[in-house]
């Protein structure tokens, strides 16, 4: 299945978009997330989209955790 990750900032504006396949929603929502975390100190949020549907939208990211690398690998 074919996907797109939008980078917004503060605004919610889309500056930035990404295509990409996965298997399924999941591990889209998982790509998703790891690459707005790879550039979350540029952009304030993003919203994964699989056609005219959207599958995940940030919420309230300034809370969640952030990843480290060795969590990643």
């Amino acid at each position: 299945m074919y996907f797109r990750v939008y980078l917004l900032d503060a605004e919610d504006h889309i500056r930035a978009a990404h295509q990409f396949s996965e298997e399924s929603d999941a591990e889209a929502v998982d790509l998703g997330r790891l690459l707005y975390s790879s550039c979350d100190d540029i952009f304030k949020g993003y919203e994964i989209w699989r056609g005219p549907a959207m599958i995940c939208q940030s919420q309230n990211v300034l809370s969640q955790p952030k990843e480290t690398l060795a969590q990643v690998s």
